[in-house]
C-alpha cells in the first residue's frame, strides 16, 4: 500500500519523514526496529569523501534503546561501545540480506531473547541520557583544563 506517509510491504513499513514529536509513538508500534548502515563508510556530504562512520553516535540508535523495542544494528565497531549482540540488541555480522532474515527470524521466535534485549536496552538508554553523556565530555573537557 503506498499513500502519502508510508510504503507498506507486508510486513515492513518504510516512513517518511516524521515530525521529530511522533518519533517515539511510530516506534513503539514495532515489533523489530532495524538500523542498518553502509559497512563502507558513512557521509555527510553529497560527495561522500568523508567518511564520519568512525566517529558516529546516531541518535537513531538512542532512541531504539530506550523504545522498548527490540533491534537489530549493522555490525559497526563505532556503535559496539554501546551495543552489545544479544544483549541490547542484535548485530547483523555482515549485511547481507540472508545476516538480517536471520537476526529477524531470532527475534521472531524467541521470546525470552526479545524481552531480555528489550530489558537491556532500556537500562543501557537510562546510562546515556543526553544529560549524563553530557556530563562524562564536560569532566574530561576539565581533565583537560
Amino acid at each position: 500500500m503506498i499513500d502519502a506517509n508510508y510504503i507498506k510491504l507486508k510486513n515492513v513499513k518504510i516512513f517518511d519523514l516524521i515530525k521529530y514529536s511522533k518519533v517515539p509513538l511510530n516506534l513503539i508500534k514495532a515489533d523489530i526496529l532495524l538500523m542498518p548502515y553502509s559497512l563502507t563508510g558513512v557521509s555527510i556530504n553529497t560527495l561522500g569523501n568523508d567518511d564520519t562512520s568512525k566517529f558516529a553516535s546516531p541518535i537513531k540508535m538512542f532512541e531504539y534503546l530506550a523504545s522498548g523495542v527490540p533491534f537489530i544494528s549493522s555490525d559497526m565497531s563505532v556503535l559496539k561501545e554501546i551495543l552489545l549482540d544479544k544483549k541490547n540488541c542484535i548485530i547483523a555480522k555482515d549485511n547481507s540480506i540472508e545476516e538480517w532474515v536471520k537476526a529477524i527470524e531470532l527475534l521472531e521466535n524467541n521470546l525470552i531473547l526479545r524481552k531480555k534485549i528489550v530489558r537491556n536496552a532500556l537500562i543501557c538508554a537510562s546510562k546515556n541520557t543526553w544529560f549524563l553523556r553530557t556530563k562524562a565530555i564536560v569532566n574530561e573537557y576539565l581533565k583537560c583544563s
